[in-house]
């Protein structure tokens, strides 16, 4: 069921962009693998993020396909289905999500898209360094995304 853009996000403090990456990290991205990890998270920016969220990641020159070459196989691959609601976040993905919730707070703003992708680069993973390593550090996407999400 998709959710009209004009209502209101049903969490509180998150926006709705914001809740609809975490569904899809949950679903689509995750459906193969055990628990939801923060490269799920950092799948579902490119393709549910917002337009600012995705620039940024254009402009350091990310594709799908240089972190399809760079990352790591999947991890706990399965073959059964888990529905997203019973699939656990790994530890990690938690921190990310706390980060997000730190980033917004700063700035007295909702969760957005951009806070998630500044969490990814602040909490020290596999998926952190893969985003040095092709060219995006923190500060350089705190000063793209602007004021709001610093």
């Amino acid at each position: 069921m998709k959710i009209p853009r004009q209502q209101q996000s049903p969490c509180p403090g998150w926006s709705y962009r914001a809740l609809r990456v975490l569904a899809v990290a949950r679903g689509r991205y995750a459906r193969f693998d055990d628990r939801t990890r923060e490269l799920h998270i950092l799948l579902a920016l490119f393709t549910e993020g917002d337009n600012l969220t995705r620039s940024v990641l254009r402009y350091a020159g990310i594709s799908l396909t240089d972190l399809a070459a760079v990352l790591p196989g999947r991890r706990g691959r399965t073959e059964t289905r888990v529905s997203y609601r019973d699939r656990p976040l790994t530890g990690r993905c938690l921190h990310v999500l706390e980060l997000a919730v730190e980033e917004a707070k700063s700035v007295g703003s909702p969760v957005t898209s951009g806070h998630l992708l500044l969490a990814l680069l602040r909490c020290g993973g596999p998926v952190t360094r893969v985003m040095t390593q092709l060219g995006l550090e923190y500060r350089t996407a705190a000063q793209r995304l602007g004021p709001r999400a610093v």
